[in-house]
């Protein structure tokens, strides 16, 4: 939902001021542009209008059409980026299913979102980018690649079809430098790679994948980065 000042509620082209993503159980989550025009991300007040929102009568909340209108259902991950001052500026969520959210601060908020219909899913080579710069920046965990693959094959794919698809990505990654491992409470050496072959590694990966009831969660198996 939107979160719109009411003299500009009737202008279509008008951005909300802020967004709450409301959750299927329980609660909602809050962004929007501060005054300085940095993100904040904060716990949710819907179905109440959050606190600055102020005379009341003033704000009201507003279905966003460039949203994705299916449910979108848990957040697997959160990419932030700052500006020069290390100041919040943009968040990307990806949620299960594949679709995702970005939400840019500024004078308004911007949104961007893909979703997991078939006219609006980012082509293959995308979603590769994506995981590949995700892994560059952070700790990729299967959370976020379990979500791209089910964004590029869509809705009523077999879990062998998503498997399978895993392990190719998986192996695509590794081919341009990333490498699965385990995470560790060393600072100085935080990521311990496994010391297998690429080969070995699918191998690895597609026999722990097996034993699990669906794909993999971030935690599962693994973790992923450019050492």
């Amino acid at each position: 939902m939107g979160i719109y000042y009411l003299p500009e509620e009737s202008d279509p082209t008008a951005s909300p001021e802020a967004i709450e993503l409301i959750f299927k159980e329980s609660g909602s989550l809050g962004l929007a542009s501060g005054t300085d025009w940095t993100l904040r991300i904060e716990k949710g007040t819907w179905p109440e209008l959050p606190q600055w929102c102020h005379p009341r009568d003033a704000w009201t909340y507003r279905d966003i059409s460039t949203l994705p209108e299916e449910s979108l259902g848990k957040i697997l991950s959160l990419r932030k980026q700052v500006n020069e001052h290390g100041d919040l500026v943009q968040a990307e969520l990806q949620f299960e299913g594949g679709s995702r959210i970005a939400v840019t601060s500024g004078e308004s908020l911007e949104l961007r979102s893909t979703s997991t219909r078939d006219d609006s899913r980012l082509p293959p080579e995308e979603e590769f980018k994506y995981l590949l710069e995700y892994a560059h920046d952070d700790w990729l965990g299967f959370s976020v690649i379990s979500g791209a693959v089910a964004s590029i094959l869509g809705k009523g794919a077999s879990q062998s079809q998503l498997r399978e698809m895993t392990v190719r990505l998986i192996g695509d990654l590794y081919d341009r430098g990333v490498r699965a491992g385990d995470l560790t409470s060393s600072d100085a050496h935080p990521f311990a790679p496994w010391s297998t072959t690429k080969g070995e590694t699918l191998d690895r990966i597609r026999s722990e994948m097996a034993k699990l009831p669906g794909l993999p969660d971030s935690g599962d198996i693994c973790w992923f980065t450019v050492p």
